[in-house]
């Protein structure tokens, strides 16, 4: 049945999006529209988590407002996980793209996270705080080790800047730190940000550097070996054409990190290769580890 699945009788497994209508509705057209949330039912236990339909649909605007016959103040509801009775209703009926893949991949999404969970906790499994451990795991990776990055550099031109600040030892230590830290706008991506600041002062980034720890320099460059692989394995997965959640999940990272390894492996050897996969999965861990 879309939106909703189950399993075999030896694991009772049934998951299904479903309506708070306790919460109170926006109107639009005298029509009401409620917040979507997905109802878990997994070894005897229960769980209501809010969907995170809002935030995978921003792959697919245009196709969404299409379907939705270019009415813009419905497209917006949808964008903000709103949706009607009837609305819901016709994306089933009709298998409208993108809404019905979506949903359905969020259910899929939501089995693959408890049979992970399931596998590593075993007997001590729960559905206690699944909201939290569903946005960790179907977090973007390639997000949270963009911001992960970016914290640890800005943390080292910090150091480099205080450790300057009231010394007239290192000026240039000083000035290059300073410009860095304060003159450039780290709201960007940091790879977007690293570019253009190697591109424009090599030297000064290179000099900069001498001042981080090694953990930080190794860590810049397994993310920067990894960078170019992101849309590798987006497109090994499909997702796009078949109108699924686009980003690369931390669920996603747990199945690919064997074959980035071997990637890795043919340009860096295995010594190299097996250092940044770690790097990469020390990262993650650190950040969404529920």
């Amino acid at each position: 049945m879309p939106f909703n699945q189950e399993m075999g009788s030896q694991t009772p497994f049934s998951i299904k999006h479903t309506f708070h209508l306790k919460s109170k509705p926006r109107t639009d057209s005298g029509i009401e529209y409620y917040p979507l949330y997905i109802e878990i039912e997994a070894f005897g236990k229960q769980a209501m988590i809010k969907s995170q339909i809002h935030d995978y649909l921003t792959s697919y605007i245009s196709d969404l407002r299409l379907s939705l016959g270019n009415n813009l103040e419905i497209t917006k509801l949808v964008l903000q996980g709103l949706f009607s009775e009837s609305l819901f209703k016709q994306v089933r009926q009709l298998k409208s793209f993108p809404l019905y893949n979506l949903l359905n991949d969020e259910i899929l999404l939501v089995k693959n996270i408890l049979s992970e969970l399931k596998n590593r906790e075993n007997e001590r499994f729960s559905l206690e705080k699944f909201s939290e451990i569903y946005a960790l795991y179907s977090s973007d990776i390639t997000k949270v080790l963009d911001e992960s990055i970016k914290r640890d550099y800005s943390r080292e031109l910090r150091n480099v800047f205080e450790q300057n600040l009231h010394s007239s030892n290192n000026p240039k230590a000083y000035k290059v730190s300073n410009f860095l830290l304060h003159f450039i706008r780290w709201d960007n991506d940091f790879l977007g940000i690293y570019d253009n600041c190697y591109e424009m002062m090599p030297g000064e980034v290179r000099f900069v550097e001498k001042y981080f720890s090694k953990e930080t320099l190794h860590s810049i460059r397994a993310y920067m070996a990894f960078q170019p692989k992101i849309n590798v394995f987006k497109n090994i997965f499909g997702r796009q054409e078949q109108g699924e959640i686009t980003r690369l999940t931390y669920l996603d990272w747990l199945q690919l990190k064997e074959l980035l390894f071997v990637d890795f492996e043919a340009f860096f050897g295995s010594r190299t290769a097996k250092e940044y996969i770690d790097i990469l999965h020390g990262m993650l861990e650190k950040q969404l580890k529920p």
